[in-house]
């Protein structure tokens, strides 16, 4: 058997305790992160829905980008993305999803 290994009184062995921390928590974070569920596009949409509302028109963005990439086919989830665009005045990004929302079906 390996004996354990001990550091020894003011002896460094290269790694900080804030670096130790760091990586726990990095480690823990991911290993909560394997056992949740994978959200669908219409879950996307409908938190982004939420931050909308609240007033985060960033955090809505990032939500409806997932959902595209879920569902690129997604007509609420572009005309959403293109209306928030148009609140932070990205009005070239705005046209676009707008203009794909509709040749997706979207009927405003």
């Amino acid at each position: 058997m390996l004996p354990l290994l001990r550091p020894i009184a003011g002896v460094s062995l290269g790694v900080s305790g804030t670096s130790r921390r760091v990586f726990l928590s990095v480690f823990l974070l991911l290993a909560a992160l394997s056992g949740c569920d994978d959200p669908s596009a219409d879950e996307f949409v409908r938190r982004a829905e939420t931050y909308r509302q609240e007033g985060n028109f960033s955090a809505s963005i990032i939500e409806l980008k997932n959902a595209l990439q879920k569902d690129p086919r997604n007509a609420r989830a572009r005309f959403l993305l293109g209306q928030n665009y148009l609140v932070i005045r990205n009005f070239a990004g705005a046209e676009k999803e707008l203009l794909r929302a509709r040749d997706y079906g979207f009927d405003a």
